[in-house]
């Protein structure tokens, strides 16, 4: 998994509340079939710099629960969001306990890939 560093950071020296750079990707997937695929920095674009997902993103979030279904490789990279630059991101105001709740589903989520994880020869 690749480092992801928020350009919007490199050349401002602010203290934020997550860090402006973050190892890998999460996916979540919701019982209504919406798969979305994100850098980990997300958490960092939307609380520190007011980024406003996609409407819907926001949706599942705030109403949806997760589904522990396998997800295709085609659903995986069907709706990849925050993968941002200066020229696209755009804020707005984002609804009350939006983040926690995401934070909450990606630990929810991250945990379940652990269960599932293989373990090779001499790995531990």
């Amino acid at each position: 998994m690749a480092l992801h560093v928020c350009s919007l950071c490199v050349w401002r020296n602010r203290n934020h509340q997550y860090r402006c750079f973050e190892y890998g990707e999460s996916t979540l997937k919701f019982e209504n079939g919406h798969v979305w695929t994100f850098p980990n920095l997300i958490l960092h674009y939307i609380q520190d710099h007011k980024w406003l997902p996609p409407e819907d993103f926001v949706n599942d979030v705030m109403k949806n629960n997760l589904s522990f279904f396998h997800i295709r490789d085609q659903e995986r990279v069907h709706n990849r969001i925050g993968y941002l630059t200066e020229v696209d991101l755009e804020t707005s105001d984002i609804p009350e306990g939006f983040v926690d709740k995401l934070k909450n589903l990606i630990e929810q989520s991250n945990q379940f890939v652990e269960v599932l994880k293989y373990y090779g020869p001499g790995d531990k």
